[in-house]
């Protein structure tokens, strides 16, 4: 078979399955994968090890194929026809970059949904003093307010009394804004809807809220207006933190980036008293090299740093580094920047196991928790292209040894079938005491701060 869209760098992928008649889907027995720089040479003529569909556990069975390049060329008509029919080419993207100039931004972080508490403290501007108030909450793009009917709203909305002390749960998008709504009557099963007020994102996200919403009136059932007013608390996962910077935050609600990397400083010395000057200066320049116009730092541009931060145009591990200190995918500010590098400078012993840590993190580059063949290959493709960049100097970068050193390790253990091919955390620290990756980003940094290494 040709591929005709196939690039030198990228790994073949064989996947064989079983065939099943009727309308039963064919059963995968096992994949196995081919990089590149083993038949680009020469002709590639042997077994390969077939691993399950998540690539973890080596199978009993081995595939033999034959491989080799073609040379370089145009594709005929046919051909290319085909490649588009079996689904977008691997090509295309870059294509209409180079064509219209427009780079496509892609999702490489997924925000997932959090629980955040929201109180009903208390209410004023009410249509009756004497009848009980209630109040509910949701996410914006599910409210059901405008839906409510009056002997059905307690199927509809979860209801919270005013005052109780139980809070609300709300499944919460970050982002997203939050509907309330106020209702009497005398159970909650016929109370009527007073008014409803639309809370944005940036009022509570990420550090919480507590005070008063002025609702917008609205016209009721009974022909009446009410204007009330409710005060709320809503608990975020990052205000229920045992530390002071939410309140800080809180406080300084509608400053400019400038004024919250100043209350953020602040915070860092708070909380680090045992830091001398020297130690704040570097933070602080190292953070400002790396930080965009809002003085935060965000992932895209961390990425695109990453020659400044390893020496070498990384891009997979930078962003490995920036979903290290914010898992959660948000914007770093000056606090969080300077928590996380602190643990990872010094000789201390402590601050040498961070380091370590950290290595194996940034290589793991699917997060799984361990390093497997799937790592290693991508870490090989990012040795080929950056020999394509540096050409036989690359042979000198010791970050690019350290990713071949690696690849030749886990490739080796795959093929000798031992854990198929997987390195955890405590082999890698034995066999790797002293990561070059680490080294090159101490380095860079300290470059980066004017500071001299100590």
């Amino acid at each position: 078979r040709e591929i005709a869209d196939f690039a030198v760098g990228a790994t073949l992928k064989f996947t064989v399955r079983d065939k099943d008649f009727g309308t039963k889907e064919d059963d995968i027995l096992g994949i196995a994968t081919l990089h590149s720089s083993r038949f680009q040479h020469s002709i590639f003529d042997g077994e390969l090890p077939l691993y399950d569909e998540n690539m973890k556990q080596k199978t009993h069975s081995l595939l033999m194929v034959r491989v080799s390049l073609s040379g370089e060329g145009g594709v005929g008509l046919t051909d290319f026809e085909k490649v588009f029919h079996d689904g977008e080419p691997s090509f295309l993207q870059k294509l209409q970059e180079v064509m219209t100039g427009c780079v496509q931004k892609k999702n490489e972080h997924q925000i997932q949904p959090v629980k955040i508490q929201v109180s009903f403290l208390s209410a004023t501007g009410l249509r009756n003093a004497d009848t009980a108030a209630y109040a509910a909450c949701e996410t914006h793009n599910k409210a059901k307010f405008d839906k409510i009917r009056p002997k059905t709203v307690s199927e509809t909305l979860d209801l919270v009394a005013i005052g109780t002390e139980k809070p609300q749960v709300v499944e919460y998008m970050p982002g997203e804004a939050l509907r309330f709504a106020v209702f009497d009557g005398p159970k909650a099963e016929n109370a009527e809807l007073l008014g409803s007020h639309i809370f944005p994102s940036e009022r509570f996200w990420p550090a919480g809220f507590e005070g008063t919403l002025q609702f917008a009136e609205e016209q009721s059932r009974r022909e009446r207006k009410s204007n009330v007013m409710l005060k709320v608390k809503v608990v975020t996962p990052e205000s229920a933190l045992p530390h002071q910077f939410a309140a800080a935050v809180k406080e300084s609600s509608g400053v400019n980036g400038l004024e919250r990397f100043e209350v953020e400083m602040k915070e860092l010395r708070a909380r680090m008293p045992f830091l001398n000057e020297a130690d704040f200066v570097w933070h602080t320049r190292v953070f400002e090299a790396l930080r965009d116009e809002d003085w935060l730092v965000q992932r895209a541009r961390l990425i695109t740093s990453a020659d400044k931060i390893f020496g070498i145009p990384v891009g997979h591990i930078a962003g490995r580094l920036f979903e290290s200190i914010s898992p959660k995918g948000q914007a770093i500010g000056v606090l969080d920047w300077g928590m996380f590098m602190q643990k990872h400078r010094g000789n201390s012993w402590d601050a040498q196991q961070e380091r370590l840590n950290l290595t194996f993190t940034l290589y793991d580059l699917d997060g799984d928790g361990m390093l497997s063949l799937a790592d290693a290959i991508s870490l090989s493709s990012e040795v080929v292209r950056l020999e394509k960049i540096y050409g036989e100097d690359s042979n000198s970068i010791a970050v690019c040894e350290e990713m071949r050193w690696l690849y030749g390790l886990i490739a080796n253990a795959a093929d000798g079938g031992r854990d198929g091919g997987r390195l955890d955390l405590q082999v890698f620290k034995q066999l790797r005491p002293d990561p070059a990756l680490m080294a090159a980003m101490s380095k860079c940094l300290d470059a980066l701060a004017r500071v001299s290494t100590r």
